[in-house]
């Protein structure tokens, strides 16, 4: 069994790449990888509006991600440690719609049960495709 119980898609508009990678660098993955290089605009050529990952993570690390996009979107996020796994993902639910209107970031949230997340559904949702150049 894995310690990475935890999947989370991410679509990040282009103009909060590099900060939040920054971050995410500085916190989450210190081998310091880029997670957003994945390109997507409206069109699927170039420039790229945002751009997409996916990661299994430690429910202490999905906790982390959680706490930072709560700061950046001015939202209250209970203690992330105490609280039930069903409180974890209705918090997620209930804001969710906040956390895309004011930082335009898309997140999908889920079990990490060794199937990737559907990202063309999430894809087809925000109305993004990716850059055509993109090699898969």
């Amino acid at each position: 069994m894995t310690n990475f119980t935890r999947r989370l898609l991410i679509l990040i508009p282009a103009s909060r790449r590099t900060a939040f990678n920054t971050w995410i660098n500085n916190n989450i993955d210190l081998t310091g990888g880029d997670w957003f290089y994945m390109p997507l605009s409206t069109t699927g050529s170039d420039p790229a509006t945002h751009y997409w990952a996916s990661a299994a993570l430690r429910e202490t690390q999905l906790g982390l991600i959680m706490r930072q996009l709560a700061t950046m979107a001015s939202i209250t996020l209970p203690d992330w440690q105490n609280m039930t796994r069903p409180q974890r993902e209705q918090w997620v639910v209930d804001n969710l719609v906040t956390i895309r209107t004011v930082l335009g970031i898309r997140i999908r949230m889920s079990d990490n049960n060794g199937r990737e997340e559907n990202r063309d559904s999430e894809l087809a949702a925000s109305g993004l495709l990716l850059v055509s150049t993109t090699l898969l």
